[in-house]
């Protein structure tokens, strides 16, 4: 949710919870949809190359763009692979009902899902994004929605077998 990109460090956090892992990634200038991916994929041990990289384009509201939340959309492209299809005869509904249920709460606790209802201020604005900055939303707002995303994906996986 962070709208320019930190600059990134070759560092590794390693807290075991998937959720302070997802926060201190975010502490150490990863953004939003990066580190619930990278967290997701971590603590489901899944071999995936660079997982920051494919979840960067989603990230501060899908490219500054004022679209999806990028913790959320983090969260989906987890459910993506843990649970989505590998051929076209197999059920999409796994993958969506998963989804719809993480949408739906999320939407519950923060009001809505797209970043601009999360953070309550367009980045995409310049203005936005230096009060964005000078209130500090990314340590007092976003670092819970993060953690909240990893969380609640990793039950929907958990309770999946995925």
């Amino acid at each position: 949710m962070d709208a320019s990109p930190p600059e990134h460090t070759d560092t590794q956090p390693t807290p075991e919870d998937p959720a302070e892992h997802a926060r201190a990634m975010a502490r150490s200038k990863f953004l939003c949809a990066e580190s619930v991916f990278a967290s997701l994929v971590r603590a489901k041990g899944w071999d995936i190359p660079r997982p920051t990289s494919l979840a960067t384009g989603l990230c501060s509201g899908v490219s500054r763009t004022c679209g999806q939340c990028g913790a959320l959309s983090g969260a989906i492209l987890a459910l993506g692979f843990g649970l989505g299809r590998t051929a076209p005869e197999e059920s999409l509904e796994p993958c969506y009902n998963a989804v719809e249920e993480l949408v739906e709460e999320f939407r519950t606790e923060f009001g809505g899902r797209d970043c601009i209802d999360v953070a309550g201020i367009n980045i995409a604005d310049p203005e936005g994004l230096a009060e964005f900055r000078r209130q500090n939303l990314w340590a007092t707002r976003c670092e819970h929605v993060i953690a909240f995303a990893v969380t609640k994906a990793l039950e929907l996986l958990d309770a999946s077998g995925a």
